[in-house]
């Protein structure tokens, strides 16, 4: 019994040992970090990673097979690793289950995440809160709103992870700290890629982000963070965000003593790198292109450093905005679209080293006082080194070349400029200040140190009688007393001489592509002589608020202005050349109108030779005409002078005055302008005397929102179709217009006065204009002496505004010939001592009243010698002059000793009643007569009343008066005595019919002819290019007209094969005359200009003289006879006289044999046409051209402004 008790115990004694081991084993075996396997499959210790962490203890770790595991994995253990098995997030799928969560949330410390493809669309990746330690690394993130999302963190790591396709942000750490984002690729997110807020002392190293439609990296309040190596790429705006909120490459708002270095940025639509209120940052060895703004904007952000960085394709390379203290060294800025650097009240910085090329604004510094620029180089701009409103700045060793502009300074104060070099530059230096404010000295010290194309800057302030070598490239004397500037040669500045408030003697210098040539501001006792002054863009000598100023023997061309000057008292221009104003040669690249860095030397486009000598290097720049412009012009200025000036080529106008007193103008040459040889307006005491002023081309106009507007004015009927006049005044008052010639003017009228007061017009000549002399509106306006030769549309023009308006105007003693019209008046005034022949019109009475018509002569005016009130039909839509009236009437004229001899002495439009003759008083008649009593009346044809009345009294007055209309006489029409002599009836004379319709030109000329003999008619500059009609007359001998009428666009329908150059009518006498019965030996000589046949491309050859008769055209037998640098000239023989054209054909066209025309005419018509019709064929078109010029200019009160 005892024996088996002791066996039992020691059995149960040894399971309990035995328990205990077993015990002790398992209790350890627990206590070490285990590996937990997920796998979907069942093959892990659990199906969901979720189970895993529920039974995982700190310092576990849980792999995870390859799958597709669809939960949100909330992690609340520390010290955990979750790995995938592979590696591979391409294999090992986390995807957000579709609740309110995560697809991972971790709230404990030193937790690692590492290889998955974390998917899901809402609303995180990966979520943590209030942890350390974390490391996120070697993930796949897609589709999630956020990728991973930090708050209240620290020490957390994103190491090598991939985002695309965020909704929101890849990576949004907030309220964090030193935290480490390196190697990760962040695409396609649609606000942030990496967005940093109120999370300081990070790190992002290596980050690739690209493709995010917001910021690509953004830092809201915090600091101390470096940015290293990072990659930024195609950034665009986001309107969520906000368009002027985003497109930023890396933006740092009041984030500040970050370092960015060795970080690349490209492909913004906003910023590259964007400081905003972020100050002390380090921005070093950055690469930042293609930005649609700033590659590197610094705003508020003061004490930034900028260190080596490269720009390329921004809007603006740097662009510093109320940020001082600033340091800015050796960055490299090219192809920006603005400025390369840009600063804005940003004082203190500093400068050196930088290098800009190929930008509009190389460094464009304003209101930023107290910085230092050294060392900077700028090339291929348009604007190198601009400075705008700065004080205390100091610029040194800096070098602008190869640009438009090198240096442009405006209002300095205080600023130092040494050993700065500009060269090949359009424009090498410019500086500018307030001109009211310079009785002061500025304080700058600009020594000559500074060199323009290796020529010293000359810059004196304050200094009497300076010395100013003959070295110079530039000269600037402010406050400088007897300066004397002699012997230079400038060129390529803005101003080559800059003179203010100072007295100088500038002499023998020669002055080449500048703004201005000599600019004279606020200075008085200044002589410019014998200088040469060439292609200046605005001016080439400006004088503003100068007093007693010469400019004698100067030659200045190629400018927009010749002389400019406004402003000023007691100036003397004489004897000098001013020419080409207009032609401002501006800088374009041939194909992209930018400047191109290959080098190329400056060119004058349109001659294909260098501008100048020395031709700016190292930039495709090319010259190109442009814009308008004036020989003289002179603005709010008095007492002038200006004499024996030669003004010659402008675009616009030789000689332009406006709101001037007291001015003289003497034996100037104003030639080849295109709108207005000479103008005035708004001035008063103005004298022209002696001048001249030849081949005014006009300019046409095109429907345009740019044409001058015109205001509505009961003188004129719309606006016109190309502008130019010879003389072209508006509101002047004591005018002087003594001795002038107006000449080859074809396409525009010699003289127009629009509203003249107390002006005196006397010995004018105008010869061969569109139109003679034109006045509208005057007051105490007198016209003597004045010739109009060949001024086609009219000769002499008098207008007043209404009945009644002005003080009347007298015009005596001029002379008409070969003009549509004579002399046309409307309004009251007295008409003497004129002679007016060979016109169409002799003298048109237009609404004209209590006026006097005496002493003139008016003879060969082929259709009225004196007309009445013209249709309104007829006249006024195509003159666009006159006022319309619904019955003008000219009547209470008293009209006498006038001499009539044409073919119709009288047309009358209107039923007012004149007074023909004054009462019998002694004195010498028109005809030479004892008595002054009525009108002599004669007729071509012999058969006048006058030419046929008796005279029994030897008295100088028929005894019978003379009918001119029903109930109309001339009660003591004139005769001449008869003598006691025998004497012969005068010849015959035959005189066209009536003008064709359509006919814009003529050519007119009278001879006697004898039969039997050979007789020639020589036209003197003809509009139809007929020089010369040679023929036999069979028959008939007296005074024969022959006229050529030169038809227009509206002319006769039938035209030959082949290109016209001119369509015409030759009449010679009546149809009698000109038969081909009476006609023997005819030729006709004639010239073709070269340019036609160059534009036009005509085989010389070909070129011949086509007569249309028997209701076909018929060519003539034509020989090139000879030519010059000008024309061809041509000779034909013609059976007869008729209608022709000159033509030729095309090369290589096929070319018609001319043969001899072989024609049967028959004798028609009378000697002397019977009358003439009341609505006359072609005024129309006459007036059409007409019409519009007296327009021009009419309303429009500033030719240039």
């Amino acid at each position: 019994m005892g024996i088996l008790y002791k066996k039992n115990s020691l059995q149960i004694l040894t399971l309990l040992v035995f328990l205990l081991i077993v015990i002790n084993g398992s209790a350890s075996a627990k206590s070490s970090p285990s590996v937990l396997y997920v796998d979907t499959e069942g093959n892990g210790n659990y199906t969901t990673i979720q189970d895993a962490v529920n039974n995982a203890t700190s310092g576990d770790t849980i792999i995870v097979y390859p799958g597709t595991y669809t939960e949100n994995v909330n992690v609340n253990v520390s010290n955990l690793s979750i790995l995938s098995y592979s590696g591979n997030p391409e294999d090992t799928t986390v995807k957000y289950l579709g609740v309110l969560s995560h697809n991972f949330k971790i709230s404990a410390r030193d937790v690692t995440i590492s290889g998955f493809n974390i998917a899901g669309s809402y609303p995180t990746g990966i979520y943590m809160s209030g942890v350390s330690g974390v490391n996120i690394n070697g993930n796949r993130f897609s589709g999630n709103g956020c990728s991973v999302q930090m708050q209240g963190s620290s020490r957390c790591r994103l190491l090598n992870n991939t985002v695309t396709n965020s909704a929101d942000k890849g990576f949004y750490i907030q309220t964090s700290s030193n935290c480490t984002l390196a190697g990760n690729t962040v695409s396609n997110t649609s606000s942030y890629g990496i967005y940093l807020l109120s999370s300081g002392n990070c790190t992002l190293d290596g980050n690739t982000i690209s493709n995010v439609s917001g910021n690509g990296v953004y830092l809201y309040n915090s600091g101390n963070c470096n940015f290293t190596g990072n990659t930024v790429s195609n950034i665009t705006g986001n309107t969520y965000v906000s368009t002027y909120d985003s497109g930023r490459g890396i933006h740092l708002y009041n984030s500040g003593s970050c370092t960015l270095a060795g970080n690349t940025v490209s492909d913004t639509d906003h910023y590259g790198i964007h400081l905003d209120s972020s100050s002390n940052c380090i921005l070093t060895a950055n690469a930042i292109s293609d930005t649609y703004y700033e590659g590197i904007c610094v705003y508020q952000s003061n004490g930034s450093t900028l260190d080596s960085n490269t720009i390329s394709n921004a809007t603006d390379g740097i662009y510093l905005y109320y940020s001082g203290g600033c340091n800015l060294t050796g960055n490299r800025i090219s192809d920006t679209y603005d400025d390369g650097i840009y600063m804005y009240e940003s004082d203190s910085c500093t400068l050196s080293g930088n290098e800009i090329s190929d930008s509009p604004y190389g460094l464009y510094i304003t209101s930023s006082d107290y910085c230092t620029l050294t060392g900077n180089m700028v090339s291929n701009a348009n604007y190198g080194l601009s400075m705008y409103y700065s004080t205390g700045t100091v610029l040194r060793n800096n070098t602008a070349s190869s640009g438009k502009y090198g240096f442009r300074l405006y209002d300095l104060e205080n600023c130092t400029l040494a050993n700065n070099n500009m060269s090949g530059n359009w424009y090498n230096f410019r500086l500018h200040s307030d001109e009211s404010d310079l009785n002061h000295t500025t304080g700058n010290t600009i020594d000559t140190s500074n060199l323009v194309d290796g020529k010293p800057i000359y810059y004196l302030e304050g200094v009497q009688n300076p010395s100013i070598g003959t070295d110079a490239g530039v000269v600037y004397c402010i406050n400088c007393g007897n300066a004397e500037i002699k012997d230079l040669v400038l060129q390529n500045n803005t101003y080559a001489i800059y003179l203010y408030n100072t007295s100088s003697n500038l002499q023998n210098n020669n002055i080449n592509n500048t703004e201005f040539g000599v600019r004279i501001a606020y200075s008085h006792d200044v002589n410019v002589s014998d200088s040469r002054i060439d292609n200046s863009l605005y001016s080439g000598i400006e004088l503003d608020e100068a007093v007693n100023v010469t400019i004698n023997n100067n030659t200045v061309q190629n400018s927009t202005q010749g002389v400019y000057i406004f402003s000023s008292r007691n100036c003397t221009l004489t004897g000098n050349s001013i020419r080409d104003s207009g032609s401002r040669y501006l800088l374009y690249n041939s194909a992209n109108s930018e400047i191109n860095s290959v080098n190329s030397e400056l060119i004058k486009e349109e001659e294909n030779t260098p501008i100048k000598e020395n031709s700016p290097g190292n930039s495709k720049l090319y010259g190109v005409r442009g814009g308008y412009g004036v020989g003289i012009r002179s603005e709010y200025s008095w007492d002038l002078r200006f004499e024996n000036n030669i003004v010659d080529n402008e675009d616009i106008a030789g000689i332009y005055l406006e709101e001037c007193q007291n001015v003289g103008f003497v034996k100037n040459l104003v030639r080849d302008t295109g709108v207005v040889g000479i103008y005035a307006m708004e001035s008063s005491g103005v004298e022209f005397l002696d001048n001249t002023v030849q081949n005014v081309t006009g300019i046409y106009l095109l429907p345009s929102s740019k044409n001058p507007s015109f205001v509505s004015s009961s003188l004129v009927s719309g606006g016109p179709d190309f502008l130019g006049y010879g003389i072209y005044f508006i509101n002047l008052q004591d005018l002087k217009l003594k001795g002038n010639t107006v000449k080859d003017c074809s396409s525009v009228w010699g003289v127009s006065l629009i509203e003249p007061v107390n002006a005196t017009l006397a010995n004018n000549t105008l010869q061969n204009c569109l139109g003679g002399l034109v006045t509208i509106s005057g007051e105490n306006v007198s016209i003597s002496g004045c010739s109009a030769n060949n001024c086609i549309s009219g000769g002499i023009l008098v207008i007043n505004n209404e009945e009644g308006a002005g003080d009347g105007y007298t015009v005596s003693g001029c002379k008409v010939e070969r003009s549509y019209l004579g002399l046309l008046a409307a309004g009251e005034g007295n008409f003497t001592g004129n002679t007016l022949s060979g016109n169409s019109y002799g003298l048109v009475i237009y609404d004209v009243n209590n006026s006097l018509i005496c002493d003139n002569i008016v003879t060969g005016n082929c259709l009225a010698g004196i007309a009445f009130d013209p249709d309104l039909e007829e006249i006024i839509p195509h003159t666009g002059l006159l006022r319309s009236m619904e019955s003008p009437a000219s009547g209470n004229n008293t009209i006498y000793n006038n001499y009539f001899n044409n073919v119709n002495n009288t047309l009358f439009c209107s039923e007012a009643n004149n007074t023909w003759n004054t009462s019998k008083t002694a004195g010498k008649s028109i005809v030479g007569g004892p008595y002054l009593g009525g009108n002599y009346w004669a007729n071509p044809s012999g058969t006048g009343f006058s030419e046929n009345c008796t005279d029994a009294d030897r008295d100088g007055i028929a005894d019978s008066s003379c009918e001119i209309k029903n109930g109309t006489f001339d009660y003591l029409p004139l005769t001449v005595i008869p003598s006691t002599k025998t004497t012969h009836k005068s010849s015959t004379n035959y005189v066209p019919s009536g003008v064709s319709p359509g006919v814009t030109g003529m050519d007119s000329v009278q001879k006697r002819v004898v039969a039997g003999t050979r007789t020639g008619f020589k036209f003197n500059n003809p509009v139809s290019d007929i020089l010369r009609l040679s023929f036999t007359s069979q028959q008939y001998s007296g005074n024969v007209i022959v006229r050529v009428e030169v038809f227009g666009d509206a002319g006769p329908e039938e035209k030959p094969e082949g290109e016209v150059y001119r369509l015409m009518n030759i009449r010679v006498g009546n149809e009698r005359f000109e038969s081909e019965s009476n006609i023997r030996g005819a030729s006709i000589n004639f010239r073709v200009m070269k340019s036609w046949v160059e534009e036009n491309n005509i085989d010389v050859s070909t070129i011949k003289i086509n007569r249309f008769h028997n209701e076909k055209w018929n060519p003539l037998a034509t020989e090139l006879t000879y030519e010059d640098g000008e024309y061809y000239y041509f000779t034909a023989e013609t059976p007869g006289f008729s209608r022709y054209a000159i033509t030729g054909e095309k090369l290589g066209t096929a070319v018609i044999t001319p043969t001899q025309e072989e024609e049967n005419g028959s004798v028609t018509g009378e000697e002397q046409t019977a009358g003439i019709r009341r609505r006359t064929p072609g005024f129309e078109s006459i007036f059409a051209v007409f019409g519009v010029l007296a327009s021009v200019f009419f309303a429009k009160k500033r030719l240039l402004k």
